[in-house]
């Protein structure tokens, strides 16, 4: 008999000796470990994977944790033992896709004071269109105040949270109701941020719900990750990173993204995080008239510090930036839409001056047309620019000596053929790994639409 032959016979006498003596077939603590492995996942700190489209991705990772939960729920009403065992580890990873359904975990959270300390992450995905706001205002003006005080009575039951996301409705974020006391949010100034103590994971959408949080002098010493997400709507205004909207001290800070927000002069300088390590920058504007100058760019984002840099969207801020001051920069990702926004897109020569460069992945997408735009000549001259500039690079001996990964995603129109060949043949005399993600597609030329009022409304619509 062989050794599994054993250890299945041994488990069915044991079974069999406990169900016939009324006891459990394994101690407690071997379900307490069972069940650990099949209560619901936790978001956990981004690492350097890449999205190109984060809003998407957070959307799908939402409903997958919902359906977790949904699914662990089941397993409370095995018996009263598991019931015990299951609910502090359904609490610990929450994600609630509705305000409704805040009003019911706060209510769960009154009758069940205990479950707070459970609570390790929380995903509030509560994302509305604004233009409904605009077309009915006293409505949704009358939900700002109820919704404000919901969170922050659920905010302030936990105790040991580690991951905090929260994307308010838009009845939340100004312009329209700016006057909202925000006085005692998220919490009591005296609870928040002093009971956080260990939050690693922030992530805050729009202007008002940062301001609320992190603009006032503060401290969150275990933060290591903060995403602050603005908006590209045209019913709000985007994200401004000035020293005012952003005075909390981070000192554990090294990884930080800032999505759909704009950057001015007086923009807060992110040199004064000094373990700062992992930039993204997706969809960051430079306001105009307010715009850096080129030598204010290297304290405001902390190109001497950073060796994570991920760049995405219609972002100038790609080709401005000195490589050369990024002293330590060693994984760069340049995610480039080339379909019109990128019309007139110049490589930057700098980058060959980034000495430590050991990864660079370039992203190749289209974005899908969303309004009335206009879209001038031949989208393949934009990735023609990138792809030699990369050969120039790569010709050059002593550009980024120490190159080892070269990735690019996307499909390409057959005519780069040429040029991909070139970049192969350059990437294997340098020494360089180089590899291709993507197929040959002929590119269509996709005809503008039509410009008429509903095309403009529509258009709205769906860009809020």
């Amino acid at each position: 008999m062989g050794p599994r032959n054993l250890v299945h016979g041994y488990l069915r006498r044991l079974a069999n000796k406990a169900a016939a003596g009324g006891e459990d077939v394994f101690p407690t603590e071997v379900f307490e470990r069972i069940l650990k492995h099949l209560a619901p996942s936790s978001q956990g700190i981004s690492g350097l994977g890449y999205h190109s489209d984060p809003r998407s991705f957070q959307l799908e990772q939402g409903t997958l944790r919902a359906q977790e939960q949904k699914n662990f729920s089941s397993l409370l009403l095995v018996c009263r033992s598991w019931h015990e065992l299951a609910v502090p580890l359904l609490y610990r990873h929450i994600c609630v896709p509705h305000p409704d359904q805040l009003r019911k975990l706060l209510k769960t959270l009154k009758r069940n004071p205990h479950f707070g300390s459970s609570v390790h992450s929380l995903v509030l995905p509560h994302h509305s269109n604004p233009l409904w706001c605009l077309l009915r205002p006293g409505k949704y003006g009358r939900l700002g105040a109820p919704y404000r005080d919901t969170l922050t009575a659920v905010v302030s039951a936990f105790q040991s949270i580690h991951y905090l996301e929260i994307e308010p409705p838009a009845y939340f974020d100004p312009p329209l109701y700016a006057n909202l006391d925000v006085s005692g949010f998220p919490a009591a100034r005296g609870v928040w941020p002093d009971q956080y103590v260990n939050l690693k994971s922030l992530t805050l959408h729009g202007v008002y719900l940062t301001v609320a949080f992190l603009g006032y002098p503060g401290q969150l010493p275990a933060l290591e990750e903060l995403c602050m997400v603005g908006t590209e709507s045209r019913v709000a205004e985007r994200l401004s990173l000035t020293v005012s909207s952003m005075q909390f001290m981070l000192p554990a800070l090294h990884t930080l993204r800032l999505r759909k927000c704009k950057l001015r002069v007086d923009s807060i300088r992110l040199s004064h995080f000094p373990r700062l390590r992992t930039l993204e920058l997706t969809h960051v504007l430079e306001s105009s008239p307010e715009r850096p100058q080129p030598q204010d760019l290297p304290s405001i984002l902390a190109l001497d510090t950073v060796q994570t840099l991920q760049f995405s969207g219609s972002n100038s801020l790609m080709e401005r930036i000195n490589y050369s001051e990024c002293q330590n920069l060693q994984h760069l990702t340049m995610a480039l839409d080339y379909r019109g926004f990128w019309l007139g897109f110049t490589f930057p020569r700098t980058l060959g001056r980034a000495h430590r460069l050991q990864h660079l992945d370039i992203v190749l997408y289209k974005t899908k047309p969303t309004g009335p735009y206009q879209f001038d000549g031949d989208p393949t001259s934009t990735i023609r620019t990138v792809l030699e500039g990369l050969l120039e690079i790569l010709n050059d001996p002593e550009a980024v000596p120490l190159l080892e990964h070269l990735t690019m995603r996307g499909d390409l129109d057959p005519k780069h053929g040429l040029e991909m060949e070139s970049l192969q043949e350059s990437s294997v005399n340098r020494g360089i790994e180089f590899v291709w993600y993507g197929q040959y597609i002929p590119y269509v030329v996709e005809e503008d639409p039509e410009i008429t009022p509903m095309s403009v409304i529509k258009a709205l619509v769906r860009e809020a």
